[in-house]
């Protein structure tokens, strides 16, 4: 009969592979197939390291390391004395770059001089060991890209930093400067104060009203908003991820409490740029309808960099995504807001500029417009501007 067969059959299998299930041989069959599973990705990862190794055997470094962390141990006790470090082994030494390790084939290159900076700038493709951080939130933006997207998001970049856009913009500089001197001028006279958190705020409040009209009030209110309170957390969180080096790897970071965190903040802000965008691209098809100038007639006395991102279009006729658009955005509130404010107080400090500024009684009440002029005749304009755009 067809079960008798059935049964037969069934038991003749038994006989012939049974044995792989027995106890004696399940753990090896266990293990042979996860070493056949694996066995592409050890292979590959052995040709990375050794690729690595290659790169980085001529480039010298400072002898004193752990043998497994490397560097690491000074990074993360404190990132002032890592760059005093730096800096001590470049007057020492000389060198125009060495390298830095921070765990197994985790190294970085420091480059101390014109030459070898001119050199890593030049290079099309951008090293993942810190900007793997940055890719959940950021996505190929014109900050992450390389090669041909990189440059086709370049290129629809650029009319959003024409001079006649910008000039506009001064009016958002100034109130958000009154906003921000005001807030210096409640110090008590003599308190030393630290003025990147406001640096940061305030570059944060232009980021906001010149991408999507967005007024936060970030500079006086206490209690920010949940998009506010996501970006700072993502921007902690991924300086963070960079110096504890397993978290290199997606499975392992995404395991601790830190990356549950980051996800979730990052949802939180995909959400607002999301419906930000959403908001914009059915407000211009709108205007279309009516036959309406989509980037004019308006009665903001400037244009948004979102609307600009949404109607600009290759040389196919081509524009952006809802994604791209999104990834431009979240790029450039992280660029526009935290690297912007770190530059500033760098570069001002080095310059004297701000307690220069500041110093004259009187000052804070001063006209912020002629403030932001001086501030501008510092580092033109122009000069921006210039780097921006393609030759």
């Amino acid at each position: 009969s067809p079960s008798g067969t059935s049964s037969m059959m069934a038991v003749g299998l038994w006989r012939a592979f049974g044995w792989l299930f027995s106890q004696d041989y399940l753990l090896e069959v266990v293990g042979a197939t996860l070493l056949v599973l694996l066995l592409p990705y050890v292979v590959r990862a052995a040709w990375q390291q050794w690729r690595i190794y290659r790169a980085f055997r001529t480039v010298p470094c400072d002898p004193d390391m752990h043998f497994f962390f490397g560097h690491a141990p000074r990074m993360v006790k404190d990132m002032g004395a890592m760059l005093d470090w730096f800096l001590d082994l470049t007057r020492t030494h000389g060198w125009k770059a060495f390298k830095f390790s921070f765990g197994p084939g985790m190294n970085q290159l420091v480059c101390t001089h014109p030459d070898t900076i001119k050199t890593v700038l030049k290079a099309d493709p951008k090293s993942d060991v810190v900007y793997y951080a940055f890719l959940p939130w950021l996505g190929d933006g014109v900050l992450l890209a390389n090669g041909p997207k990189w440059s086709r998001a370049r290129r629809l970049l650029t009319p959003a930093f024409h001079f006649d856009i910008l000039r506009p913009y001064t009016s958002v500089y100034a109130e958000a400067a009154d906003a921000m001197t005001d807030l210096w001028s409640k110090v008590p006279e003599g308190e030393p104060v630290d003025v990147f958190p406001y640096i940061s705020l305030f570059t944060l409040d232009v980021m906001l009203r010149c991408t999507c009209s967005f007024e936060s009030n970030c500079q006086i209110e206490k209690t920010h908003s949940p998009y506010i309170s996501a970006v700072y957390e993502l921007t902690d969180l991924a300086v963070k991820r960079i110096l504890w080096f397993p978290a290199y790897y997606n499975w392992i970071y995404m395991l601790t409490r830190e990356g549950w965190q980051f996800r979730r903040a990052c949802s939180t802000v995909h959400k607002f740029s999301e419906d930000v965008i959403r908001k914009r691209r059915a407000a211009l098809e709108e205007k279309k309808r009516k036959g309406e100038d989509v980037l004019k007639g308006s009665r903001k006395k400037y244009l948004d960099f979102i609307d600009i991102l949404l109607e600009a279009k290759d040389e196919k006729g081509v524009g952006l995504t809802d994604l791209e658009i999104r990834n431009e955005v979240d790029t450039f509130m992280f660029e526009g807001h935290d690297t912007t404010a770190s530059g500033k107080c760098m570069y001002q400090a080095a310059k004297s500029s701000v307690v220069e500024l500041l110093s004259v009684k009187g000052t804070v009440a001063a006209d912020m417009r002629q403030l932001v002029r001086r501030c501008l005749n510092v580092c033109p304009l122009r000069y921006c501007v210039g780097a921006v755009q393609p030759s």
